[in-house]
């Protein structure tokens, strides 16, 4: 029996109790095993009951898992799949490439005249590491960096504006130093005061125009084919609301 419970909701319903199921495909993507869990149940603690299937209900003999570093984390390789005698592809979480920098085992020289290398560790014994340098990732975080400081550049100058005006001066070192430190903190983080990501009007913009209509047949009617519209993230939500575009027009 199966309790349902509130958890991460993937649709980013919340307050809605729901059950999760795991469903295990071949590699055509023919179902060959679901299972249910309750509803709180993340995704890591599934791992272990997927070992059990491919290692008993399937006899198979070598299995790699291939995962992101959330489903594969450090523990589920300690627990179940390194004791199960399982592989694994995944990825590193992020201290762990800065300790290989910082110990002399991954060396950015390395990427002069290559973009991937393969390294080894003493922390990662018996584990082969792939090592890469994303071009493209590494130009988008620059102009992240980039559109961080103009943000934060805009927001001292309506500081120092609102300090200079001549009608309700802001004034007083403590509501100055807040006005301050909420620009800061706005470049730390990379985020707004209500949580949402600092966006200059090109990234908004390449943001918005991932926004995608999808015409659907189906097999069963295909004289009625029917449009889905992308579910809006709360980004393209505000922005449609800040220029007065209707939801229901777009779809």
């Amino acid at each position: 029996m199966v309790a349902r419970a509130s958890g991460r909701d993937r649709d980013g319903k919340k307050g809605k109790a729901q059950i999760v199921y795991g469903l295990l495909c071949a590699a055509d993507g023919c179902p060959v095993a679901i299972e249910a869990f309750e509803g709180n149940t993340g995704d890591p603690s599934t791992v272990a009951d997927q070992v059990d299937k491919l290692k008993r209900r399937f006899a198979l003999d070598h299995v790699v898992l291939v995962g992101d570093r959330g489903m594969i984390a450090q523990a589920r390789i300690d627990e179940d799949l390194r004791p199960a005698g399982l592989d694994w592809i995944t990825a590193l979480r992020a201290p762990a490439p800065q300790g290989l920098v910082g110990g002399g085992y991954l060396q950015m020289p390395l990427f002069d005249d290559r973009d991937m290398a393969a390294i080894t560790s003493p922390d990662f014994l018996g584990e082969r590491l792939i090592v890469c340098r994303n071009h493209d990732l590494a130009h988008e975080r620059a102009r992240k960096r980039e559109d961080l400081l103009l943000a934060t550049e805009h927001d001292l100058a309506k500081v120092a504006a609102a300090i200079a005006r001549k009608t309700r001066p802001l004034r007083g070192a403590a509501e100055i130093g807040l006005a301050v430190d909420a620009a800061r903190a706005k470049s730390a983080t990379g985020r707004t005061a209500d949580g949402a990501p600092v966006h200059s009007f090109q990234s908004l913009l390449a943001d918005l125009a991932t926004l995608a209509r999808n015409p659907v047949v189906t097999a069963l009617a295909p004289d009625r084919p029917f449009t889905i519209l992308t579910r809006p993230t709360p980004i393209w939500q505000k922005a449609f609301d800040i220029l007065a575009i209707s939801i229901a027009y777009a779809r």
